[in-house]
Parts: C-alpha cells; sequence; structure tokens
C-alpha cells in the first residue's frame, strides 16, 4: 500500500463546496460505492480533518 501525503491545511480550505451535494469516493476503488454529503456536512469534516492535521 502506498503512503500519501497528507493535504496541508490550506488545500484543505480550498475544498469547500459549490454544490448542493458534494460526492466522495475512495480513488483506489473507482467502480465502487460513492458517499453524498450536504455542503454543511463537508465543511464540518474539512474543519475536523484541517484541525486533526495541525494537531499531530
Amino acid at each position: 500500500m502506498r503512503n500519501r501525503p497528507a493535504l496541508e491545511p490550506h488545500r484543505l480550505a480550498a475544498l469547500r463546496p459549490r454544490h448542493a451535494t458534494v460526492a466522495v469516493r475512495d480513488s483506489k476503488t473507482p467502480s465502487g460505492r460513492g458517499l453524498t454529503l450536504t455542503p454543511a456536512a463537508f465543511t464540518a469534516f474539512v474543519g475536523w480533518a484541517t484541525a486533526t492535521a495541525t494537531a499531530g
């Protein structure tokens, strides 16, 4: 399994949603199921990921 570097917080902040839903999928399994989030849920996740990345 290949390790990928974590996104820097400034790049995560640039991922703010611009649509009614945000679709997320596992890039290792392109034909697999996706996850659809509301913009608010995605924004909350980005905030959590940013805080987690800077705390570690």
